[in-house]
């Protein structure tokens, strides 16, 4: 594995984290965008043809050029050879954020969690923001009513990185109760907690998390975050 970057999610789109997670990628790189969290998301002005949209305007200004919107809205679509296609060309997966149960249920178990199983193996780079962070753990916490209350429960992932859980936004009210209990309850995996504004870089099972304070990002390791 060369990299991956998780990305805690922001209130709004962040250069510095853009600027950051791309700083090493050449701009010739083909980078193939999976808005599918987008496509289920409660905002009707905002789709993954939205997200993708944006994403590629604030990559374009880093100097980017070459873009894939991985079009996969159902089940289905994760199994389709022209979506296998398009992962296997690129030399950068980013898995957006949105709705992660809806992005969870379009991926798992399918040829197309396989092959970004399999290019992360190969060292291709992978970026997943917030809920496509969050899918790629061996387990997914996913958020649940239970007698009239919220809370997460996990669920199986695309597995991407093995015994590991992520749960982005974690300083949102009453994320790092929950964070905490999933962690204490489930001890042979490794919870990672971020932040938004956070990066966490995962490069030969080393996991380095930077936080974006003020105008300089600056690196963090703390148990509060990795257990």
């Amino acid at each position: 594995m060369d990299k991956v970057f998780l990305i805690g999610g922001s209130k709004s789109w962040s250069k510095r984290i853009d600027e950051f997670v791309t700083k090493d990628i050449p701009r010739s790189a083909q980078i193939a965008v999976v808005a599918t969290a987008a496509v289920n998301d409660p905002n009707p002005k905002y789709d993954q043809y939205t997200y993708f949209e944006v994403l590629k305007k604030q990559y374009q200004k880093l100097g980017f050029a070459k873009f894939d919107l991985v079009n996969i809205e159902k089940k289905s679509d994760s199994n389709k050879p022209s979506i296998i296609k398009q992962l296997n060309r690129a030399d950068v997966i980013y898995l957006g954020g949105g709705d992660t149960r809806f992005l969870l249920n379009c991926l798992v178990k399918t040829r197309a969690a396989s092959t970004i199983k399999e290019q992360v193996r190969k060292g291709k780079l992978i970026i997943g923001n917030s809920a496509g962070a969050m899918v790629l753990g061996e387990k997914v916490p996913i958020e649940i009513e239970r007698s009239k209350k919220k809370e997460f429960e996990l669920w199986p992932g695309l597995n991407v990185l093995s015994k590991l859980f992520i749960l982005a936004h974690v300083n949102r009210w009453n994320r790092q109760r929950q964070f905490r209990r999933l962690a204490d309850s489930n001890p042979i995996l490794v919870g990672l907690g971020l932040p938004e504004y956070s990066i966490a870089k995962i490069s030969d099972k080393r996991i380095t998390i930077y936080c974006l304070k003020s105008t300089r990002l600056k690196k963090t390791f703390s148990k509060k975050h990795i257990r």
